[in-house]
């Protein structure tokens, strides 16, 4: 399936190089989401973003 709506400098990709591909990716975007869902990267990320929008809002009254 993949080799056939691949573009056409692609279509010489055996499809064991697709398999590994996707191998090699999945994880990688795995661990991805995994570090974007942590409760402490969250929250480090929310407090810095808590941050920036008290700065922006008391902008206007100074």
């Amino acid at each position: 399936m993949a080799v056939g709506i691949a573009p056409v400098s692609l279509e010489h990709v055996s499809i064991g190089a697709w398999v590994m591909v996707l191998a090699i990716l999945a994880p990688f975007g795995f661990c991805i989401n995994a570090i974007g869902f942590n409760k402490r990267f969250g929250k480090r990320f929310l407090k810095a973003n808590r941050g920036r929008r008290a700065q922006l809002d008391a902008e206007p009254f100074q």
